[in-house]
């Protein structure tokens, strides 16, 4: 019962700077439902933006991701209580390929 009728996940992912620099999008949406104990549970769209770089020294590869990127509010519902929306959140991630 608390789960969507409609989920959707569109990616898309395009070169920024010759073949080292990319830039990726994302947009969530979650349809609206009912929770368990039949409370209506609104609708919400999040979107993600992340920056790769790749070999940038050597063997090493930087990402920079913007999660949550409008700050929406959502919630949703789960047995006890509610799951509540994250604030926008920025990540630095470094990787070494070996």
């Amino acid at each position: 019962t608390d789960a969507p009728r409609t989920l959707l996940k569109l990616q898309a992912s395009a070169p920024i700077y010759e073949d080292w620099l990319r830039a990726s999008g994302e947009l969530l949406y979650v349809g609206d439902r009912k929770d368990s104990f039949g409370a209506h549970t609104d609708d919400y769209l999040t979107a993600n933006l992340t920056l790769r770089a790749t070999q940038v020294w050597q063997r090493w590869d930087l990402a920079f991701s913007i999660y949550n990127i409008a700050d929406t509010r959502w919630s949703d519902p789960k047995n006890e209580g509610q799951i509540t929306a994250p604030p926008r959140s920025f990540v630095l991630r470094a990787t070494l390929d070996f």
